[in-house]
C-alpha cells in the first residue's frame, strides 16, 4: 500500500503576491537540495491559463535502505508540471520522479487557492505519495515511509522559505502602491495648476529626484515580476 503524507497551510499574504512568490523559490540559499528548476515548456491558452512544464534537478544524500538496491545516486531529476488559473486564483503543481522512475512512484502534488474565508490569504495543501513498483517482503513499506518522511521534511523547509519570499512580496507590493499613489496624487496637483507653473513644478520634481525615484520603483516592480514569472 502506498505511503502518503499529506500537509496544509495558510499563508498571511495574498494569491497573487504568493504564486509570483513561488517562482523565485529557486535556487535558494536554504532550499540547497534543488539544484536547478529548467523551464522546458511554457504557454498560455485561450483562457488565460499559464502551464509551465520544468526539469527539476535535486542532490541529496541517499537514505542507507535504499543503497541496498543500488540507488547509490545523490543526483535525482524530476518532471515538475503546474497551471495558474488567475481567474479561477488556483495554482496546481504535480512532480514526478523520472530518476529510479522504474523502481519507485514517488508524486508531489501542491495547490495555492485564494483562501474563502479570508480572500487577502492563500490556502495551500500539499501531498507526497511514494510506492514501490517491485514489492519486497519486510521492506516496501519501510522504502516507502522513509521516502515520505525525507519528502516531509523538505517541505518543512518550503513552506519557511515561502513565508520569508510571500513576505517580501507583500511589502515590495505595498512600497510600489505608496508609491504609485504618491505619483497619482502628484499629477492630479499638476493638472490643477496652470500649464506654465505645471512645468516648472514638474521640472523641480525632477530636479529633486522625487519623479524619477517613484518611475524607478514602478519598473523594478514590473521587472521582478516579469523576471520572476519568465525567468
Amino acid at each position: 500500500m502506498p505511503s502518503t503524507v499529506e500537509v496544509n497551510h495558510v499563508f498571511e499574504s495574498s494569491w497573487e503576491n504568493t504564486t509570483t512568490a513561488f517562482w523565485c523559490k529557486y535556487p535558494n540559499k536554504d532550499l540547497k537540495h534543488v539544484k536547478d528548476a529548467l523551464v522546458l515548456e511554457r504557454c498560455v491558452d485561450d483562457n488565460g491559463v499559464l502551464y509551465t512544464r520544468r526539469l527539476i534537478h535535486m542532490e541529496q544524500k541517499v537514505p542507507s535502505i535504499l543503497r541496498k538496491f543500488h540507488m547509490g545516486s545523490e543526483s535525482f531529476f524530476a518532471i515538475e508540471d503546474s497551471t495558474v488559473d488567475p481567474k479561477a486564483k488556483r495554482m496546481v503543481l504535480k512532480t514526478r520522479n523520472i530518476t529510479y522512475g522504474s523502481l519507485i512512484d514517488a508524486t508531489e502534488v501542491c495547490t495555492y487557492t485564494q483562501s474563502e474565508e479570508n480572500p487577502s490569504n492563500t490556502d495551500y495543501s500539499w501531498t507526497f505519495t511514494a510506492e514501490c513498483k517491485r514489492k519486497v517482503p519486510l521492506l516496501t513499506g519501510k522504502i516507502e515511509s522513509t521516502l515520505t518522511d525525507r519528502a516531509k521534511m523538505n517541505s518543512g523547509k518550503g513552506l519557511k522559505t515561502m513565508e520569508e519570499l510571500s513576505s517580501k512580496f507583500d511589502k515590495f507590493a505595498l512600497d510600489a502602491a505608496q508609491k504609485l499613489k504618491l505619483s497619482k496624487l502628484n499629477l492630479r496637483r499638476l493638472h490643477s495648476l496652470s500649464p506654465v507653473t505645471a512645468v516648472a513644478a514638474d521640472a523641480d520634481s525632477l530636479n529633486n529626484g522625487a519623479a524619477s525615484t517613484t518611475n524607478v520603483n514602478r519598473f523594478q516592480f514590473i521587472n521582478l515580476l516579469a523576471n520572476s514569472l519568465f525567468k
